[in-house]
């Protein structure tokens, strides 16, 4: 199983392209390095000066694997919605969401039923 958080997560979907991995699991994942950049960023040019593309968004239909989306609702660093758009564009995704989460405290905010649902799913259930 591969697992990312936050910038991790762009890694982690490289990876599984490459052939890595049976699962995939994505802590507040971000649909590409470049959207995110421009909403950080929005008076700069970003999408032109960012390098790394991470384009999770573009990857995500071609991954067969299973993947768990699990994304804080209060996120401020990598909004909630780009968690809820990649787990529309992965042919078997489920996501979940943790009202009250932030970016930093989302496992810890999950809850003990969350934490069980990860574990059943790094080993093979769906």
């Amino acid at each position: 199983m591969l697992s990312g958080r936050s910038i991790g997560t762009g890694v982690a979907v490289e990876m599984a392209m490459r052939g890595h991995g049976a699962r995939l699991m994505l802590v507040s994942p971000y649909t590409s390095i470049p959207e995110l950049a421009g909403l950080m960023l929005p008076f700069l040019p970003a999408r032109l000066l960012v390098r790394d593309r991470f384009d999770t968004l573009s990857k995500a239909p071609d991954l067969k694997l299973p993947v768990l989306i699990i994304h804080g609702e209060q996120d401020e660093l990598i909004p909630v919605e780009m968690g809820r758009r990649l787990g529309t564009r992965f042919p078997q995704a489920t996501v979940q969401t943790v009202a009250g989460a932030g970016h930093n405290d989302v496992l810890e905010r999950s809850g003990t039923t969350l934490m069980d649902r990860m574990a059943a799913f790094a080993l093979g259930a769906p």
